[in-house]
């Protein structure tokens, strides 16, 4: 079960402590946050957040992009070669394209 806790400070040092001391205790094991932010307004009225990105985001982020890329790189070539295997094949058989000035590499 999950648990939405907002806390307001008046003193963004006060704030920043309490960052600190929830960071040391999620480290200790005492505490499991799955995420933290700190949102801060200043004299001219912009609101600035410092955000936490759960690790599981970076771990599936870079994993997914690496699995991506190793199935890319894997199949795309294989599709190409029987792409051409394919077309050649065609045109050695009297397909639609033989004869074409583009049978080069047949």
């Amino acid at each position: 079960m999950s648990n939405l806790v907002v806390i307001t400070f008046a003193d963004p040092d006060e704030a920043a402590k309490l960052h600190d001391t929830l960071q040391s205790g999620q480290k200790a094991g005492y505490i499991s946050l799955e995420d933290m932010a700190v949102i801060t307004k200043d004299e001219e009225g912009e609101v600035h957040v410092t955000n936490e990105v759960d690790r599981g985001v970076k771990v599936g982020a870079v994993g997914g992009g690496l699995l991506g890329l190793l199935i890319a790189g894997i199949f795309f070539p294989i599709g190409g070669l029987v792409l051409r295997c394919w077309r050649c094949l065609d045109r050695q058989n009297g397909g639609p394209r033989s004869g074409h000035q583009d049978d080069r590499g047949c």
